[in-house]
């Protein structure tokens, strides 16, 4: 998530440094082409959000992967590139197993029993897995150490 923060801030650094760099290497008199630039500008965004995409492919996987190990669940990553050379961020498909469903099954049979303890059976019925990971990390602190254990772990 930091890298993602800091990522426009690092990259006009480096493309400045780059600039630089490659103005100082260059002879006073050589002439600079319009189109030269024109490309170079070309280049540096779509440098930019090449990397960008990048970054923001890596942080959905890992919301992924975050989500998938809180609820027992599996995931696949597929990278669909319908033309060459372009950058779609990739496709992340949570799969819920058994383990999943258990887990859902406790925590329905708990709110039952007791309607005050936090229970978002919306984001359940449309299988929103990242909102349902979500709202279980924000409330789970409500439940006493023996009603956690046994919903989260059927002990």
């Amino acid at each position: 998530m930091e890298k993602k923060a800091n990522y426009t801030s690092s990259y006009i650094a480096k493309q400045a440094l780059n600039k630089i760099v490659s103005e100082m290497t260059k002879s006073v008199s050589t002439p600079i082409a319009v189109t030269g630039k024109s490309m170079n500008i070309a280049k540096s965004v779509f440098g930019y959000r090449s990397g960008e995409e990048k970054l923001e492919g890596e942080t959905t996987i890992e919301k992924a992967k975050e989500t998938a190990g809180f609820l027992n669940m599996e995931f696949t990553i597929s990278q669909n590139r319908t033309l060459p050379g372009s950058n779609e961020e990739p496709q992340v498909q949570l799969y819920p197993t058994d383990k999943t469903f258990d887990f859902l099954d406790r925590w329905k049979q708990v709110y039952d029993d007791n309607q005050d303890i936090p229970y978002r059976n919306d984001l359940i019925e449309a299988q929103n897995w990242q909102k349902i990971s979500e709202y279980w990390i924000d409330h789970n602190t409500e439940f006493d150490d023996d009603v956690y254990d046994y919903i989260r772990f059927g002990e």
